[in-house]
């Protein structure tokens, strides 16, 4: 699958770049493409990949091949928050996790 921008660390890294779609048999049968590429991302590098569903309307996530779809706000912050090594303490603030 194709995406148009990678990011690494804050900058553009590549566009038009094509990403590994997950060989996982188990998968189920209607995940799209995107689904499959976030998935196979992640099961190949240690990134937190976004997922916006055009079809659904929905935000999700996946992080080391597990997908988590349908996620609110509190729950995609929470996961950020995780990911970059941070507490997160509601709308409280952060506290860093050392």
């Amino acid at each position: 699958m194709t995406e148009r921008l990678w990011f690494d660390r804050g900058k553009l890294h590549s566009a038009g770049s094509f990403l590994p779609l997950s060989k996982n048999p188990a998968l189920d049968k209607n995940l799209g493409t995107r689904h499959r590429a976030a998935l196979g991302l992640t099961e190949e590098t240690d990134a937190l990949v976004i997922i916006v569903s055009e079809e659904n309307k929905t935000v999700g996530w996946v992080q080391s091949g597990q997908l988590h779809l349908n996620a609110d706000a509190a729950d995609l912050r929470q996961a950020l928050y995780e990911a970059f090594g941070l507490k997160y303490r509601g709308y409280q603030g952060l506290e860093s996790q050392s």
